[in-house]
């Protein structure tokens, strides 16, 4: 039976039969699955028709200049607890 589920339904499936993970604990694996599938809204359509990405112009014209947004996020963790290389 297994073999006939997509990728996707077998990783569902072994989190919701994992024996090791409590209820709450299983919601939360399959939450984060669902989370993991939802594709990013294209916003360069928006762009092409004049909507801005930021509320005002001054950020807008901030992140074309600067490319930003395709920047990585900044994990705040590492910030709080910075390593330093000798």
């Amino acid at each position: 039976m297994n073999q006939s589920l997509s990728g996707l339904q077998q990783r569902f499936l072994a989190i919701a039969t994992d024996s090791n993970l409590s209820p709450k604990q299983k919601s939360n694996f399959l939450a984060l699955e669902v989370e993991a599938t939802i594709p990013y809204m294209t916003i360069t359509k928006y762009g092409a028709e004049g909507s801005r990405t930021r509320t005002t112009f001054l950020g807008a014209e901030a992140a074309k200049n600067t490319g930003i947004l395709g920047r990585s996020p900044r994990v705040v963790s590492h910030e709080m607890s910075p390593t330093y290389v000798k």
